[in-house]
C-alpha cells in the first residue's frame, strides 16, 4: 500500500508494556546477523537521510517541516493541463496498442449472466484496509448480493451458503445489499481462514493485455445448506 502523501504521526498515547522500538529491533537484529553494511545510526539521523532527496522538491526540507503539514511531491490535480500519457496526449477509448495485440481497441462488456454462476469481488472494507481487526471476530465471513438474485437462488437474509470456485469451498452467511449489480456477490477482504477466507476461492492469471496481474476474475456457484 502506498499514497503520494508523507506525513508524520505523533505518538498517540504511551505503550502500556515497555517494547523495543522497531527499529532499534530490526537494528540489533542486523547485529546479531553480522549484517556490516546495516546503517547502525540513530534513528532521527536515519530520517534525515531518508528525506534527503527531497530537496529537489522542497529547498528547505526537514523532519521540523514534515511535521508541520504533509508533504507530496506530485501535483495536487492529476493531469491539470488534460494531457494524459497517450500518444495523442488525450484521454483514448479507443486503443491502438490494444488493437495491435491483436484485442478489442474499445471496451467490450461480456455478459456473465448464468442462472447460479457470481463474479465474485473482495474489496477493502471503508473501516479498515488491515486484517488484523478481523481476527476476534466470532461470527462467519459475510457475503453481499441484491434482492433479486436472493430472490432467484430462493436465500434469505442472513442466511448461511456455501460458495464454490474450482479450488475450494467457504461457508458465509449472506446479507442483502442492493448496491450490488446483478450476478455479482461482494465479500470484505480480510477474513480469516476460520471464517471462511475469500482468497481459497481466488484464480490466479494475468491479464490479456500487458501481463499483469488481474483482478475480479473469479466466478463461484452459491450452493444452498437447507
Amino acid at each position: 500500500m502506498t499514497n503520494p502523501y508523507i506525513t508524520y504521526n505523533e505518538k498517540v498515547a504511551e505503550p502500556k508494556h515497555i517494547l523495543m522500538d522497531e527499529y532499534y529491533f530490526f537494528r540489533e537484529l542486523a547485529k546479531k546477523m553480522n549484517i556490516k553494511e546495516y546503517p547502525y545510526i540513530s534513528k532521527r539521523e536515519y530520517l534525515n537521510q531518508i528525506i534527503k532527496p527531497l530537496s529537489q522538491f522542497y529547498k528547505n526540507i526537514s523532519l521540523e517541516k514534515i511535521k508541520k503539514d504533509f508533504i507530496t511531491i506530485h501535483n495536487p490535480i492529476a493531469w491539470e493541463d488534460k494531457k494524459f500519457e497517450t500518444d495523442s496526449k488525450k484521454f483514448e477509448l479507443y486503443s491502438n496498442k490494444a488493437k495491435n495485440d491483436g484485442l478489442s481497441p474499445i471496451p467490450k462488456y461480456y455478459s456473465i449472466k448464468q442462472e447460479n454462476r457470481f463474479r465474485i469481488l473482495t474489496n477493502h472494507s471503508s473501516e479498515t484496509l488491515f486484517s488484523q481487526h478481523f481476527m476476534d471476530k466470532k461470527c462467519i465471513s459475510k457475503a453481499y448480493i441484491n434482492y433479486k438474485m436472493a430472490n432467484m437462488l430462493n436465500i434469505e437474509d442472513n442466511e448461511v451458503v456455501s460458495l464454490r470456485s474450482k479450488y475450494a469451498k467457504i461457508d458465509v452467511e449472506i446479507n442483502i445489499d442492493n448496491s450490488i449489480s446483478d450476478y455479482i456477490i461482494k465479500m470484505y477482504a480480510g477474513w480469516w481462514k476460520k471464517h471462511g477466507n475469500p482468497n481459497f476461492l481466488i484464480e490466479g492469471g494475468t491479464s490479456d493485455m500487458g501481463g499483469q496481474v488481474v483482478y475480479n476474475e473469479t466466478f463461484v456457484d452459491i450452493i444452498k445448506q437447507k
